[in-house]
């Protein structure tokens, strides 16, 4: 689950931006609540659970979302890519006969 995979990324950067150990668990404890909820609670709350954590996190550091947004884009072009071969393997027979 891409979501899943992002909140992994976003636990481990944690250290690297906050310096106060009381920022980086308050981050993780959000985190891991997040996680714990994802197929328990809608979309909607995901979301803006996600918005919520990022809101967080920028009043500590701006530096931290500007690298977690790049982070973000890069994980999503890899998915778009990976969905668009697997859909190109699967349907091959069909566009070599058109």
């Amino acid at each position: 689950m891409l979501i899943d995979a992002y909140l992994t990324e976003l636990q481990k950067a944690l250290p690297q931006y906050f310096e106060d150990e009381s920022v980086v668990e308050e981050l993780t404890d959000d985190i891991n609540n997040l996680r714990n909820s994802l197929t328990t609670k809608t979309k909607r709350y995901v979301i803006k659970s996600i918005c919520y954590l990022w809101g967080k996190a920028s009043k500590y550091s701006l530096k931290f979302i500007q690298d977690l947004h790049q982070e973000g884009r890069k994980e999503a072009i890899k998915a778009i890519v990976k969905s668009a071969a697997k859909l190109l393997k699967d349907n091959i027979d069909t566009i070599l006969t058109i």
